[in-house]
């Protein structure tokens, strides 16, 4: 590669917590990074003044930290760097690669015809040859020269290849505003520049903007960095993903109980692949990622396959392991979930229910039935299997607690075993549908089996 060291760098605005798709970005840059060898940078683009909020940034490194995307130096913060930026402006003026305008909203759309703002329409570069014609108190923006040269404007793009729009499409377009805040378009690239950025790993609606920030580059004599943009994460109708199709924020995905190494395998797979691998470490997402594994068009984000991938880290993760995640990072108190209970005897508990359930949240509602507090009468239950409980119950009592004697009534009432095992369940654990009654007497005390078979057994039908 051309530059010695990679740098990259993820920017999100702190207008907001931080999103799936921001999260994925996020990731790519930090894979690519390490797989060079190379170095992983985050900095706050906090120029919306109104919206950004200190909460939201706190929100968003929370989230980078929960991942384990943290960066290699500290955060910039993009506002500390206005009197920077300001500084290249004058530079800027003073070369007359911008200027200032006086023009308004009005007088643009007496000249140019200007009427929707919505509506592009190519500024006649009036002020640039008319500064004296203005009262310097009257506010104005600073406009930026787009090179009139070029019979297009071209880049490379390490994922889509090159990429070419007419000049046309762009006038001198505004970094500065009335309110005296430089844009997005500016500051970025003085920014990337300032960190020493090498490549640029973004989405793809960024595309349209890369002309003007290689021209900003180029007036700057900053070195121009790669461009790489990501295709989109798309809903399942094809369309930009939406809260309604599962773009919520990172921390809900966490509260939720969804694992940081399962949200990051699937999240890789959302516009990369390797080979037919679905299941990665971090360790061999950075051996195997390049952005030439990275696809051009858009990719479904499917909750169903998310779930999926969760359930199956839970079910591979060890008991203590999970124990210890859902007592820290979710603060779950087991000691009101299931008071008395030894750390010991809830990590057995984990180990029976694991493999059943597709987050941690549904883990601690499964855990929750262990504590057995009622049971309320379901149409599913016949006083056939009212009497089975009863018949079950009888043989504890007489022969001990054993998972056989299941087996044994079945066999007896000449029923297949699922009708004596259900209503079983239903006593221990109120619900039909569950682990295995081995596993579960062997749970529960001896006195709680047997309590919970009579309380059920007592039950009336009405």
């Amino acid at each position: 590669m051309e530059h010695k060291t990679v740098r990259v760098r993820f920017a999100p605005s702190p207008t907001g917590h931080l999103h799936v798709g921001g999260l994925r970005t996020a990731l790519f840059n930090y894979l690519f990074a390490k797989h060079n060898n190379g170095v992983y940078l985050l900095r706050c683009e906090d120029t919306d003044l109104e919206r950004s909020t200190e909460a939201f940034f706190d929100s968003q490194m929370r989230s980078f930290e929960w991942v384990g995307l943290i960066p290699d130096e500290p955060v910039v913060i993009q506002s500390t760097r206005f009197a920077q930026h300001f500084k290249v402006i004058d530079s800027l003026i003073e070369r007359k690669k911008a200027y200032k305008c006086y023009c308004t909203e009005q007088a643009l759309a007496a000249r140019l015809g200007k009427t929707d703002e919505n509506d592009f329409i190519r500024y006649d570069r009036y002020c640039f040859y008319n500064q004296t014609a203005h009262d310097e108190k009257d506010p104005f923006v600073i406009r930026f020269c787009m090179p009139e040269s070029l019979s297009e404007y071209i880049f490379d793009d390490l994922i889509r290849g090159q990429i070419s729009f007419s000049p046309e499409q762009y006038d001198d377009f505004i970094i500065v505003r009335t309110d005296g805040v430089p844009v997005y378009n500016f500051v970025v690239v003085v920014d990337d520049a300032f960190m020493a950025i090498t490549h640029v790993i973004r989405g793809e609606e960024h595309i349209a903007n890369t002309p003007k920030q290689i021209a900003i580059y180029n007036a700057c004599g900053y070195k121009v960095p790669f461009f790489a943009h990501l295709p989109m994460i798309l809903g399942a109708s094809g369309a930009k993903l939406s809260k309604r199709d599962g773009a919520t924020s990172v921390n809900d995905y966490k509260e939720h109980g969804y694992l940081p190494e399962a949200l990051v395998n699937y999240l890789a797979k959302l516009g990369w692949a390797y080979k037919d691998q679905e299941i990665f470490s971090m360790q061999e997402l950075i051996t195997h990622f390049s952005l030439e594994g990275v696809g051009k068009k858009g990719s479904i984000f499917d909750p169903e396959k998310l779930n999926w991938m969760n359930g199956l880290y839970i079910k591979n993760m060890s008991a203590r392991t999970l124990y210890e995640y859902m007592c820290t990072e979710l603060e779950y108190r087991f000691g009101e979930l299931l008071p008395g209970w030894s750390q010991e005897r809830i990590e057995k508990a984990i180990d029976v229910f694991k493999g059943r359930v597709i987050t941690l949240e549904e883990l601690k509602n499964e855990l929750g039935t262990l504590r057995g507090q009622g049971n309320v009468l379901i149409p599913e239950f016949t006083k056939e299997m009212k009497q089975y409980v009863a018949m079950v119950r009888e043989r504890f009592l007489k022969e001990g607690i054993s998972a056989n004697t299941i087996k044994e009534v079945a066999k007896e009432a000449d029923v297949p075993i699922v009708l004596v095992a259900q209503p079983v369940r239903l006593a221990l654990i109120g619900k039909l549908h569950g682990p295995g009654i081995g596993d579960l007497i062997h749970l529960l005390t001896t006195q709680e089996v047997l309590e919970r078979l009579k309380k059920l057994e007592d039950v009336p039908f009405i």
